[in-house]
């Protein structure tokens, strides 16, 4: 409840500096995002635990406040579908006896629900081109792990305590098609460590509506 409260007198809020600004703009936005952690886990030369690619959505809005004919900033309000699939091959079960009892693989995958605020500098380069920029401050509501792959019978949800905080930096691209619908692309790394083993990267294509 309070969470929700607090997000209304942010919009309320915007909406009454737009009121007063023509150089502010409101917008909804959403889109798709393709997400991992990196690196992978290696053993010298050898790959142990393999990172792959995860399909999510994000949904917000944002304000937009024209500086100048070339540069614009825009901070956002996001909530996103984002983690990642972890893939080992070719485990080899023991008994105490030292004998081989199964082989198989091991699959997770991760999902992560986040609020973040980004905050990006855009530049553009024409009329319509732009660069953008910025960094990116979250926080993850829920962590669930969900274990498949030859080796696990029952495909166990794992609920455990995670790290929170989720802060990187955007870089991308963005093209108005009119004056209305934007289309932007960004490429997102995550400077916090998840549980100390990796950072999440996460590209994302979606489409801007100016209020």
């Amino acid at each position: 409840m309070k969470k929700t409260t607090l997000i209304l007198v942010i919009l309320l809020a915007c909406f009454s500096i737009q009121a007063q600004n023509t150089n502010v703009k409101l917008g909804a936005k959403t889109g798709v995002n393709l997400s991992k952690y990196t690196p992978e886990k290696r053993i010298g030369n050898i790959i142990i635990s393999e990172y792959q690619f995860k399909v999510g959505y994000y949904v917000g809005a944002y304000v937009n406040f024209f500086i100048s004919d070339k540069i614009r900033i825009q901070p956002e309000l996001l909530y996103s579908t984002q983690g990642t699939r972890i893939i080992i091959d070719n485990i080899t079960l023991t008994d105490a006896n030292g004998m081989n009892i199964a082989t198989g693989d091991f699959e997770s995958t991760i999902n992560e629900s986040t609020i973040s605020i980004p905050v990006v500098l855009q530049y553009f380069l024409n009329e319509k081109f732009s660069l953008e920029g910025g960094p990116q401050f979250g926080y993850i509501i829920n962590r669930k792990e969900t274990l498949t792959g030859s080796l696990t019978h029952e495909n166990p949800v794992i609920e455990k305590d995670y790290d929170k905080l989720d802060i990187g930096f955007n870089i991308g691209i963005g093209f108005d098609i009119s004056k209305k619908l934007r289309v932007n692309s960004r490429y997102f790394l995550g400077l916090l460590e998840r549980d100390d083993l990796a950072k999440p990267s996460i590209f994302s294509l979606g489409i801007e509506y100016h209020l």
